[in-house]
């Protein structure tokens, strides 16, 4: 089985000099990839940019699953939260945590002071929520 990624038009090698390491380093060009002869690598981060490539299956174990009807999810508020817009203050964090309850949160637990308060929300995913959670991963169509 060879290790080939498709690469600035054309199908090159995959080279791994420690066979230890996860990660290869370009080659030289060769043969069209051939589905379940040939193990398919991508690049690893920004275009390739570090040189590295990755197999493409572990990329794709990588990616978190989206989570199911009935389960919890959390998030944090926090001052720093770019909502606020660098003009937190209570009523700002009032007005948040109101507008967050309409969508379905509520707080759970709440840690820290007055002027850095830190607010645990919950959520139950429903079929809308994971509908739009479904539509915000898909890629947008050109």
């Amino acid at each position: 089985m060879a290790n080939k990624t498709f690469w600035k038009g054309a199908w090159r090698l995959i080279e791994q000099p420690n066979a230890l390491d996860a990660k290869g380093r370009l080659g030289a060009p060769c043969p069209p990839f051939t589905e379940g002869e040939d193990v398919k690598w991508v690049a690893e981060g920004a275009y390739g940019a570090s040189g590295n490539f990755v197999p493409a299956l572990q990329v794709a174990a990588a990616i978190p699953a989206l989570p199911q009807v009935g389960d919890r999810i959390y998030r944090l508020v926090t001052s720093d939260d770019p909502w606020f817009g660098g003009r937190f203050g209570v009523e700002k964090l009032e007005e948040r945590l109101d507008e967050l309850g309409r969508d379905g949160w509520r707080a759970v637990g709440i840690a820290g002071t007055r002027a850095d308060p830190a607010v645990l929300m919950e959520r139950v995913v429903e079929e809308a929520g994971l509908a739009e959670a479904q539509r915000r991963r898909e890629p947008t169509p050109s």
